[in-house]
């Protein structure tokens, strides 16, 4: 109330200035975006509007960045339906949670064919010898022998190195299994059948896993206080057990059963993603496919050795990119936040270090060529980013066994933790009509398993997969002939070969005994002319001969090049042969691994298309913000006439105010004329006028005060418009502005006058003033003229005190005044 009477600071009247945009803006309040996620870190943990700040960090982090590029805020995205099978799957969970599993599909050429995935890791074998030394070494400490003594065996650095070499060789040498998945895809175009299942985008966070209580009770309060530090910054649950994670898939499993059960019962469709009549289920993924969806799925030889998984194009597959460091709260407790590092080929974070993360299956040892048959402990995976020696680093083939008792206590590591698979059973039944209710046994599997066995009954030509396999036995059999061909000819060359020396033999045994024979005819037939013209033409002859013998010979020493040519030739095609049947069962695991990479790159592909998706949709929604902007602008305008209006119509209440001020004022001066008539009739006129001035000054202060309300709520909507309106607004306000101090001034004069007829009536009054108030009561209703009680009342207690001060009215009960009137002003 100090501001309207003129004692207000300059923040107050700055405030007051924006009275106007309340009115302006007021209207567009309710369009204003919700707050960024950072506006929203103090929000509760439990909020729908921020669960992907929780439940998809990394997710979040990525479009808070992209927003702040582009000005917006962050929506979380609204779920895929179940039923489509989408790459990215989000389920809810209790205590307004979510959790996000990654689509991984398997190419299969039918219901029973399975790719065989080459997991863990390539190790270096270790040495026969050392092999030898560890045998004798362990049989005499086991002896208890004397000469190599348990202490030295101890000791011994390089004997250390070498058990260590051995055992990680046992834990984490290289396998084989095979990969399928539990639901059909309905969608998939590729040749055969594309099956997938759907493993957690993240390990399961702390937040999510105390949502649960233990026995499967819903727990909110302690899901809000794992929550961590927030957005962005959830760790993942740890100190878990193998019973725990299992007791946790249950809980979570039982409560989705039932949230699905209620949707299908309110809109027909259901909340999980089916298998003909069976509904999906949560539980630990299995090693097999824990590791293939760790690797990016694709587990091939070439990819069987890689420490880290596969990785987008764009992503260098590091430890520095993809393995997250430990971090500890105030208490010193290890913190493993998940979504801090880049993901893999399929879209799954911290598959490599942070929690190690258990699976469902028990321990086996790796044996030479195949699994080990003895279970032992339960088993985790990947490593944790707590250790980092030689031979237990985060590496996506790493496997540790756990025991489940430790000193006749459950075990719970604190670097232990596990994420879900969502899966179907493999015999399911059809649904009864359009429902999703179970009917008689399945004809659609009954038809996949009938396909499968009559594949595997068929001539290779007709299984698919069989033609590949039919022309490798053509090529088989063409070089097989070939090299039957070759020995033949290889026989023949022979043969010629030791023809053709005999002849050379023969053609050098002949030129040497011509040879003779001319220089013994050269001797005798020297004398004779004839006789050594003869002996010239049979030299001559002679030597054409020994020409044409040479040329024989290279011509046969050619041949015999050819031949041995020919013979080496004949034993390359022969390796060839044997190594054929080598470079087929390659040539087959190739194909394989291009099947399997097409796999990975049509996932890849899928997960392009659902971004170009939601690229899509946020552009929509960049159009549907753009005419937002438009219709708000329309509707500033609309409201700024409104406004104006409004001020007109305040005018008119003001010249009306100011009408019934002349008024009061014609009666004070008609008292004053009639004041011959008597000291009654001239109070009864001030006390009137007493009355009409705080009536008017109690209206007054209302519109003000209801100006200030529609101020503080468009006072934070005035700076996010834009620069061109803004600037519209702010002209409109110092003109509304201007007018509001017009108010102010007159209510101010009110007051003055108010107070001045107030202490006129104190000086020499001296009778009873209530009696003169209920006469003046009775008069104004006679006129018509209707004053709030709450003003009567105060003019009587301002005249009881005027009354009673004989006028000289102190300045704290001015004061008083003001307070009152300003209580009044609030009714």
């Amino acid at each position: 109330m100090a501001g309207v009477f003129g004692s207000g600071t300059r923040p107050a009247r700055h405030a007051r200035r924006l009275i106007g945009a309340a009115a302006i803006l007021g209207v567009a309040a309710q369009a204003i975006p919700p707050a960024t996620a950072k506006e929203t870190a103090a929000l509760p943990p439990s909020a729908d509007a921020v669960w992907c700040g929780y439940d998809d960090p990394a997710w979040m982090r990525e479009e808070d960045i992209h927003a702040s590029d582009l000005g917006r805020t962050v929506q979380c995205p609204e779920p895929a339906s179940a039923q489509t099978l989408p790459v990215e799957l989000v389920l809810p969970m209790p205590c307004h949670r979510r959790m996000v599993f990654r689509k991984v599909p398997v190419l299969q050429d039918n219901i029973l064919d399975y790719p065989v995935a080459r997991l863990g890791m390539v190790t270096e074998p270790v040495d026969k010898a050392v092999l030898s030394t560890l045998v004798t070494a362990a049989s005499s400490e086991a002896g208890g022998s004397a000469a190599t003594g348990k202490e030295g065996i101890r000791q011994d650095a390089g004997m250390s190195m070498s058990m260590a070499a051995l055992a990680n060789q046992t834990a984490n040498g290289a396998w084989t299994a095979p990969i399928g998945g539990g639901f059909t895809d309905p969608v998939s175009d590729k040749a055969g059948m594309e099956r997938v299942y759907y493993i957690g985008k993240y390990e399961v966070t702390a937040p999510q896993y105390a949502a649960f209580a233990p026995g499967g009770a819903v727990d909110c309060d302690a899901s809000v206080a794992a929550a961590g530090s927030g957005p962005g910054k959830v760790p993942a649950a740890n100190e878990i057990s193998w019973l725990d994670a299992a007791s946790f898939a249950e809980a979570y499993s039982l409560w989705l059963l039932k949230e699905n059960a209620k949707k299908i019962a309110k809109d027909g469709i259901p909340l999980l993603p089916y298998e003909q009549s069976a509904a999906g289920f949560l539980r630990l993924p299995t090693e097999a496919e824990w590791e293939f969806a760790a690797r990016g799925g694709i587990a091939d030889q070439a990819t069987q050795n890689s420490l880290m998984p596969q990785t987008a194009k764009d992503i260098a597959a590091t430890p520095d990119n993809l393995v997250n460091r430990v971090e500890e709260d105030d208490d010193g407790r290890l913190l493993f936040m998940v979504g801090r590092k880049m993901p893999n080929l399929l879209g799954l974070y911290d598959v490599v270090g942070n929690v190690e993360e258990i699976v469902l299956d028990l321990f086996r040892p790796v044996g030479p060529g195949m699994m080990g048959g003895q279970p032992g402990g339960f088993l985790t995976r990947g490593g944790n980013s707590r250790d980092q020696d030689q031979y237990s680093s985060p590496a996506v083939g790493a496997r540790t066994e756990k025991a489940f008792y430790t000193d006749g206590e459950v075990t719970r590591d604190t670097a232990v933790g596990f994420r879900l698979v969502l899966s179907a059973q493999f015999f399911v039944n059809d649904r009864r009509g359009e429902s999703w209710t179970e009917g008689a046994t399945s004809w659609v599997r009954s038809g996949q398993l009938a396909q499968a066995r009559l594949a595997a009954a068929r001539m290779p030509e007709d299984v698919p997969g069989g033609a590949r396999q039919a022309d490798a036995d053509r090529q088989l059999a063409e070089l097989q002939a070939q090299v039957d061909n070759l020995q033949t000819r290889a026989m023949a060359a022979g043969q010629e070969i030791e023809r053709l020396n005999a002849d050379n033999a023969a053609y050098q045994t002949r030129i040497e005994a011509l040879r003779d024979d001319l220089a013994r005819r050269t001797a005798a037939d020297a004398e004779d002319p004839a006789a050594a013209a003869a002996a010239g033409a049979q030299l001559a002859r002679l030597q054409t001969a020994q020409e044409q013998a040479q040329m024989d010979i290279a011509r046969l020493q050619m041949e015999l090049q050819a031949e041995r040519a020919a013979s080496g030739d004949r034993a390359a095609a022969a390796d060839a042969a044997n190594r054929l049947q080598g470079e087929l069962d390659r040539a087959r695991a190739e194909a394989r691994r291009l099947q399997t990479a097409l796999q990975a790159q049509l996932a890849q592909l899928a997960a392009d298309r659902d971004q170009i998706r939601q690229e899509n949709d946020r552009l929509r929604m960049a159009l549907a913000d753009a005419q937002e902007v438009v219709d708000r602008r329309v509707g500033l305008d609309r409201q700024l006439t409104r406004l104006q209006a409004d001020f007109r119509q305040a005018q008119a209440e003001n010249a009306e105010i100011t009408g019934n001020l002349g008024v009061a004022r014609q009666h004070l001066a008609a008292a004053s004329a009639e004041a011959r008539r008597g000291a009654r009739d001239v109070r009864q006129e001030r006390v009137r006028s007493a009355m009409l001035t705080v009536s008017a000054i109690n209206m007054t202060e209302r519109m003000i005060r209801s100006a200030a309300a529609l101020a503080d709520r468009a006072r934070g909507n005035l700076a996010g418009l834009p620069a061109a309106e803004r600037a519209t607004a702010e002209a409109s306000l110092a003109e509304i502005a201007r007018r509001i101090d017009i108010l102010e001034t007159t209510n101010t004069a009110q007051f003055r006058f108010y107070l001045g007829t107030v202490l006129s009536l104190g000086r020499g009054a001296t009778e009873d003033v209530t009696a003169a108030v209920a006469a003046i009561r009775a008069d104004l209703a006679a006129q018509g003229i209707v004053v709030l009680e709450q003003a009567l009342a105060l003019v009587e207690r301002h005249l009881g005190v005027a009354l009673q001060a004989g006028g000289a009215v102190p300045e704290t009960v001015t004061r008083g005044w003001r307070d009152d009137i300003t209580a009044v002003g609030r009714i």
